[in-house]
């Protein structure tokens, strides 16, 4: 291979990885001019079409042109199990077209969200990091015990400070939200997620607030005014509707925004109230209904008599609703929810 420049985005935080990208893209095309950017949305592709495709980005005219940026999106976003097909094709491409791509040319793939190092992505351009060829920039999120000093970091370039109660609101937001996408993940681990946002929804926050600081202070009012004004906000009949439906992606995700925006448990008593008046008056199978009024019972038990957030009991109560026909038999106890609880938390 002569030289390309390969360049693998990936982590946690796809909010920032996005935004380096973008940054990437407005620089290149700045010197170089739009022309000189091909893109390849990897997760709109077949394996044959993702070959084409690259092949031709690859091999395209350099002649004319100083230089030309390949951005290859989500090559893994369709990955289940252990099946990497679009993945494999893309550094089979590589292989067969290494001597034919030239020193103009720079690939960087994007993917949001983090790969193991097991991955064969991590690997290969691990591999051709030895020899100087690629390079893997990795961006996390900070844990529930960095938030902190990184949120105060970003309000300080914004020549702003957060308030002590600005501070512990967004904080034990941000590790409700953390614990959440934990569970949910354990509970779809066959799958994967796009839904770990806490990357977006914390740079909602800390911006919201900044543009609306009184005198230079963050406070938690001014945090929850901003993200208010830039969240679409998620009704109880909503996510009732997609109960209705069976459609569980949406459910899982409405689950998360209804999350997000509820900052305390009293706004999930009329969600419980409406998904038990519809499993007691919707047209449904009259086992699958019977279902979901014992497991809403159970849910009536558990948060009158445990500290247990109803953020994770909605998505337990999903799980559970999707998959009710497996894990019918497995009729819910108070014990069986503490303990896929207490094995996530």
């Amino acid at each position: 291979m002569n030289s390309p420049r390969l360049f693998l985005f990936c982590g946690t935080d796809s909010f920032a990885s996005f935004q380096a990208l973008r940054q990437w893209v407005a620089l290149f095309t700045k010197k170089y001019g739009e022309a000189t950017c091909y893109t390849v949305e990897a997760d709109e592709l077949t394996v044959s079409q993702l070959q084409e495709r690259l092949t031709v980005a690859l091999q395209g005219d350099t002649l004319f042109a100083q230089a030309k940026l390949i951005l290859v999106k989500r090559l893994t976003a369709q990955e289940k199990g252990v099946a990497r097909p679009l993945s494999t094709a893309f550094l089979e491409v590589l292989a067969r077209q290494e001597k034919g791509i030239s020193d103009l040319v720079t690939v960087v793939v994007w993917e949001e969200r983090a790969l193991e190092a097991t991955h064969p992505l991590r690997r290969q351009f691990a591999s051709w990091g030895k020899d100087g060829k690629a390079e893997t920039r990795s961006f996390d999120l900070p844990g529930s015990r960095e938030v902190a000093g990184y949120v105060q970091k970003q309000v300080k370039k914004a020549d702003c400070t957060i308030a002590p109660d600005g501070l512990e609101w967004l904080t034990s937001q941000y590790r409700r939200i953390e614990a959440g996408e934990r569970l949910r993940k354990r509970l779809k681990r066959d799958q994967v997620l796009a839904d770990d946002d806490r990357g977006w929804w914390l740079y909602q926050a800390v911006e919201g607030g900044i543009l609306r600081n009184e005198n230079g202070m963050v406070t938690a009012a001014g945090l929850q005014a901003g993200l208010e004004a830039m969240e679409e906000p998620v009704g109880a009949f909503s996510i009732v509707e997609a109960v209705r439906n069976r459609q569980w992606p949406s459910a899982y995700a409405l689950a998360a925004g209804f999350a997000r925006q509820s900052s305390d448990e009293s706004s999930y008593f009329g969600l419980w109230a409406a998904l038990s008046w519809h499993f007691r008056s919707a047209a449904l199978s009259s086992e699958f209904a019977g279902y979901g009024r014992r497991l809403l019972a159970e849910i009536e038990l558990i948060v009158k008599n445990f500290p247990i957030p109803s953020a994770w009991l909605l998505t337990l109560l999903l799980y559970r609703l999707e998959h009710w026909e497996e894990k019918k038999e497995l009729l819910s106890s108070r014990r069986l929810w503490l303990a896929q609880l207490h094995r996530s938390g």
